[in-house]
């Protein structure tokens, strides 16, 4: 026959040690996850930055094809493509909301840094409400001076001979993550991913 100790001091846990597992495996948990959401976002990041790189390889493309200049547009919560008009002198976007140029928004959350021959941007924060009227000025109706009303000039300008006219590099970074991913463009269209840690 087995004797059996009624002592509490023989054996097992207290309350106190197991709650102290419990929180210190909670934490680990809770850390694991969040490093898989920021490698997560960033792939996320990394994915639309590839987007953004061949389609601007294909605005290239469309422009010789088309022999008409196009643009790029950045904001800090998405960004248009739109094409110059050389009747009207103006740029118009391209908002066919099927087609590969439609305006697409960037993830939620997501910080945007823009710079145009080695120069940062400031970005607006969407895009602004276009109001089309039914007779568009001429630039010639326009004195000298005067803001054009109708000229939604891109920031980046893809000539018709597919040539990009600004060099340009874009970063986008979770704001959760420290790590900025981005693509630098040259005046070629090529496209090189860049990363970096600032």
């Amino acid at each position: 026959m087995r004797h059996i100790s009624l002592d509490p001091r023989t054996g097992g846990f207290t309350l106190i040690e197991l709650l102290v597992v419990i929180f210190i495996v909670g934490i680990i948990a809770a850390m694991a996850t969040l490093s898989v959401g920021t490698a997560t976002r960033e792939k996320g990041l990394e994915k639309e930055l590839e987007r953004i790189g061949d389609l601007v390889k294909l605005a290239g493309d469309e422009a010789v094809l088309q022999n008409r200049e196009l643009g790029l547009t950045f904001y800090r919560t998405e960004y248009e493509f739109s094409y110059f008009d050389p009747a009207e002198q103006t740029w118009t976007p391209l908002a066919d909301a099927a087609g590969p140029f439609s305006p697409r928004p960037f993830p939620p959350n997501t910080e945007v840094e823009l710079e145009i021959e080695g120069r940062r941007v400031a970005l607006d924060a969407s895009r602004p409400e276009r109001k089309i009227s039914p007779k568009k000025k001429k630039r010639t109706d326009i004195r000298l001076g005067e803001p054009d009303p109708n000229e939604n000039r891109p920031q980046v300008m893809i000539m018709s001979s597919g040539d990009v006219l600004q060099p340009f590099v874009l970063r986008l970074r979770p704001e959760l993550g420290s790590a900025r991913v981005g693509i630098a463009v040259s005046t070629a269209g090529a496209v090189e991913q860049i990363r970096d840690d600032r």
